[in-house]
């Protein structure tokens, strides 16, 4: 008679859920990029633009990690779903940067470095108030005696607040040394030669 054992019930499955854990999150992560570039990139008529607006996020996701490892955080379920939530809520500022960016350029004939100028008073504000409804609404977690909760509203308010400084500091920069070309059309280069008659 041959007694064989087989691990059952509960720690079983959490096991199989720990083991699978990292490489289904790592593709999710990176699989969440790839869309968000699609979408993007469909909605700007640009694949560069599409590639540009993931990259405060990708910085935001990195430095999530690294905070992840000096705190002590293990990955888990609980602090695997951050980052695709972050991801979602992050993307919001670089595409509203671009696309203020192409409105000024585009259909407005301002010259790139003008439309950085004009950016930040207005764009910026309306960027600064919706990092603060999504910092503290996020950040509220920060306070719960339940640690998951605490890390996943630690991790998300940094995400966001990373991406935010990213949008208006790396973004407009790699903007200004890479000039695509999205930026610039017909139209747009016509304005900026009437504005620069009219004001010889």
């Amino acid at each position: 008679m041959c007694i064989r054992d087989r691990v059952s019930g509960w720690l079983n499955v959490i096991d199989y859920w720990i083991s699978s854990l990292s490489i289904s999150h790592y593709l999710g992560v990176a699989l969440a990029m790839v869309i968000v570039v699609l979408i993007t990139s469909l909605s700007f008529k640009s694949l560069y633009a599409g590639v540009l607006s993931v990259i405060p996020v990708v910085v935001a996701v990195f430095l999530n990690y690294a905070i992840m490892g000096f705190a002590g955080i293990w990955l888990k379920v609980s602090t695997s779903i951050t980052v695709a939530i972050a991801i979602g809520v992050a993307v919001d500022f670089s595409v509203h940067t671009i696309d203020r960016i192409l409105v000024l350029t585009r259909e407005k004939g301002h010259r790139l470095n003008h439309a950085l100028v004009i950016l930040y008073p207005n764009t910026g504000r309306a960027l600064l108030l919706n990092l603060q409804a999504l910092a503290l609404g996020f950040g509220t977690n920060m306070v719960s005696s339940v640690p998951p909760w605490a890390n996943f509203g630690l991790l998300v308010m940094t995400m966001v607040s990373v991406s935010f400084i990213a949008s208006l500091t790396l973004l407009p920069v790699l903007i200004k040394v890479l000039k695509p070309r999205f930026l610039i059309t017909p139209e747009s280069v016509k304005m900026a030669a009437n504005k620069l008659d009219k004001a010889a």
